[in-house]
């Protein structure tokens, strides 16, 4: 099962998640908190929002509410993030297929914590991406193929401390059995050359990064 996940982070373009997120189908609509907001922004219901809503004007949540939104509940102090409940939730629930949006924006520590949640997505064998408006991160332990990208920047960086055995297909810069290191950004900013391009690793974990200018 596919879910979509909306946080409380930025989303400025409504039109470009429309073109490119929201015509896929999802069999859930989550919102952690404020992507309560977010998703009334986007002209969509979601099916459950989950939170402590410390970030949400009480408007908002009486007006998905009022659409039969199920409301789930948490304390203001509590040992995890909104956005990590709400993955909680879908873990528990057999979701497979998990993309996130709202999950990027002026608080980095947000930002870097939410990146970092891929990890418990790929953990439990659950794909996982953050989207926005010029990114998308996918957390690999194994391969990634990527379709019509051709174009796109690619940054490959390292999660675990060494990722080994780093090969590349449809890259403009390749690369054949390489070992990267965490303390280093040798794999930032190559670019997607085909379109078909794929990414495999041997050992470790690796952020696949697509950016968009």
């Amino acid at each position: 099962m596919k879910a979509l996940v909306i946080a409380n982070g930025s989303i400025k373009n409504e039109e470009f998640y429309h073109s490119h997120v929201l015509k896929n189908r999802f069999d859930l609509i989550i919102c952690a908190d404020g992507g309560v907001k977010n998703a009334l922004l986007l002209n969509l219901t979601p099916d459950v929002a989950i939170g402590d809503f410390d970030s949400t004007e009480e408007s908002f949540l009486q007006d998905v509410q009022d659409k039969g939104v199920e409301i789930i509940r948490y304390p203001v102090e509590k040992d995890a993030t909104d956005t990590e409940i709400v993955l909680d939730y879908l873990i528990d629930h057999n979701y497979s297929h998990i993309t996130m949006i709202g999950c990027l924006g002026d608080r980095v520590d947000h930002s870097l914590a939410n990146i970092a949640l891929l990890k418990k997505l790929l953990a439990q064998k659950v794909y996982g991406r953050i989207i926005d408006e010029k990114n998308e991160i996918y957390l690999i332990n194994d391969k990634i193929e990527l379709y019509n990208k051709k174009g796109s920047i690619l940054s490959l960086i390292p999660f675990s401390e060494e990722v080994e055995g780093v090969t590349t297909n449809g890259l403009y810069y390749p690369l054949d059995n390489h070992c990267m290191t965490k303390a280093s950004s040798y794999g930032i900013s190559n670019i997607i050359e085909e379109d078909f391009a794929k990414v495999e690793i041997k050992h470790g974990e690796l952020l696949v990064i697509i950016s968009r200018d």
